[in-house]
């Protein structure tokens, strides 16, 4: 059976941007720039332990997660950057920033494909 659970639910978008769907793709489109970009940063500063750099790196990239409503994206991003913050959960924070990487990419498969209509 295919998954055809969606990643993203644009419906926090669509009212920011109030239905206009140029100011969507001009948000879309900053994201699917900014976040494969954040998420590179996160992983080295992850790689070096430098946990004030994958803290600040989560938190910038925290609001865009909420703007393109990608689902549990939000609680774990939030959970990577309180744990780093924290220096707690160490051992767990490279599954964490993989899943969220893992989320990212499907979440901009999605947008990419929202972005040619």
């Amino acid at each position: 059976m295919e998954e055809t659970q969606k990643i993203t639910d644009l419906s926090f978008l669509t009212n920011f941007a109030a239905g206009d769907t140029a100011r969507m793709k001009k948000y879309i489109g900053m994201f699917l720039q900014i976040a494969p970009q954040q998420m590179e940063k996160i992983k080295a500063a992850l790689a070096a332990s430098d946990w004030d750099a994958v803290r600040a790196n989560a938190h910038s990239l925290k609001p865009q997660i909420t703007y393109m409503g990608i689902n549990g994206g939000d609680v774990l991003i939030k959970k990577i950057e309180d744990d780093a913050a924290a220096r707690a959960n160490l051992a767990e924070l490279p599954g964490i920033v993989s899943r969220m990487d893992d989320l990212c990419g499907k979440a901009i498969t999605e947008l990419e494909l929202f972005m040619k209509q």
